[in-house]
């Protein structure tokens, strides 16, 4: 509830609460300033391949926790392309692009092959896009070009009795 007195969740100091966040200001600007610091640093680790939480946790004494949470909330931003996790499933340490939510893309795949589900790559769901969209022009063009009832017959010949 908006203007209500409520606890901070980081720190536990009572404050008023007049947005959505359910932090004090204090600490809202802390976890600005991690955030900025964990996209820096992640930033800098491109050239390296990246960094697992583990590591930024030690190197930046922020609790694994917390950096997974930023993770999770979507904070990190173009940050997590250089961010390895731990797949859930086989336990291989993965980057962004190999990445399906929690799971790496094998992982994922064997999952949704096990529950009958099928997976589709993005680029052969983008061909089969573009190749519905020809179809579908195709078939306008054949629509638009086919001759209707109100045209005059190109002959000008006429069935009517002489």
């Amino acid at each position: 509830m908006v203007g209500s007195v409520i606890n901070c969740k980081r720190c536990n100091k009572i404050f008023q609460k007049v947005t959505s966040n359910e932090h004090c200001p204090a600490c809202i600007r802390l976890e600005e300033e991690e955030v900025t610091i964990l996209y820096r640093r992640l930033q800098k680790s491109s050239a390296d391949g990246g960094m697992t939480i583990d590591d930024l946790s030690t190197e930046l004494e922020i609790p694994v926790e917390t950096i997974e949470r930023y993770y999770l909330e979507g904070k990190l931003t173009t940050g997590v392309m250089f961010l390895k996790t731990t797949c859930q499933g086989c336990g291989a340490t993965i980057r962004e692009i190999q990445r399906k939510g929690r799971f790496c893309v094998t992982c994922s795949e064997e999952t949704a092959n096990k529950a009958g589900v099928e997976v589709k790559h993005m680029q052969t769901i983008q061909k089969e896009e573009e190749a519905e969209r020809r179809r579908q022009e195709q078939l306008q063009l054949l629509k638009k070009n086919q001759p209707t009832k109100t045209q005059p017959r190109k002959f000008g010949f006429s069935r009517s009795g002489s």
